[in-house]
């Protein structure tokens, strides 16, 4: 069996893996799946038929089921309130999942099967990462800057250890009133505050995960009550649970990468 393949930078996260199957769920990062081989099988709904595609972008917060056993499949995974991300096609932001046509990556075809080769290191893998991005990039899409406030609130989130904060002191630490940062947050970044604290934890228990055996510590050191609720919000978010990913860490390749 293929070794899987996990690099993790802030702000973005590349995996190959050849057995994925997920439930229906949702996260908040855009995605970019890239068939290598052959087709895989995405839907938004559990009752809808699947569909066979080679290149998908899913916009954050985005419902979608994807069965990609037996197929050599690439992820693509991007912050949606960095720069990079916020370059990429109009319609990315508008909620719809866009299909590609595989020539569309055939200039990265060979850097992307040393990547899933495990022949890359972090340097190679993030000029990669760029240079998919790129493809569906636009020179016409309107980058909307951040509103200050908010930006602010993201660093202050992000700098935090264990990342939990009440919404009045946050808002305090950037000079607003608790509802009006609320409106602008949920406004700028598609996710009510709380919601978004739940999947930085999350992401922080996901590095955690790469370098610790016991799921109940990286759960606790997260800001989770135990590993049954970081499993819960796992899957609920990314469609499978961390055991399914980690269980055999042999067959994973983790690299935590400097950004």
């Amino acid at each position: 069996m293929k070794t899987s393949q996990l690099y993790l930078w802030n702000g973005r996260a590349l995996f190959f893996s050849p057995i994925v199957e997920t439930q229906s769920h949702r996260h908040h990062l855009l995605q970019i799946t890239i068939g290598l081989d052959k087709p895989f099988l995405l839907r938004t709904k559990s009752s809808e038929p699947w569909e066979r595609q080679r290149i998908v972008v899913i916009p954050p917060d985005q419902p979608h089921q994807l069965d990609g056993r037996n197929t050599s499949v690439i992820y693509l995974f991007l912050d949606p309130e960095s720069h990079l991300t916020r370059q990429l096609i109009p319609d990315v932001h508008e909620n719809n999942i866009l299909s590609f046509d595989f020539e569309q990556v055939e200039p990265l075809l060979r850097q992307l099967w040393r990547y899933a080769e495990g022949q890359c290191n972090c340097s190679d893998a993030l000029q990669l990462t760029d240079s998919i991005v790129q493809i569906f990039s636009s020179p016409h899409v309107s980058i909307s800057k951040l509103d200050s406030r908010v930006e602010q609130a993201l660093k202050i989130i992000r700098s935090l250890p264990v990342k939990q904060i009440s919404v009045p002191e946050l808002a305090s630490q950037v000079f607003l009133s608790p509802g009006r940062l609320a409106h602008l947050f949920r406004g700028q970044t598609g996710l009510p505050i709380r919601r978004y604290l739940l999947w930085e934890r999350l992401l922080d228990a996901l590095r955690l995960m790469t370098q610790e055996s016991d799921l109940s510590k990286a759960a606790h050191e997260a800001g989770f009550s135990d590993s049954a609720h970081m499993s819960r919000t796992f899957q609920k978010m990314f469609g499978i649970t961390p055991s399914e990913i980690f269980k055999n860490k042999s067959l994973v390749q983790v690299r935590l990468c400097d950004s």
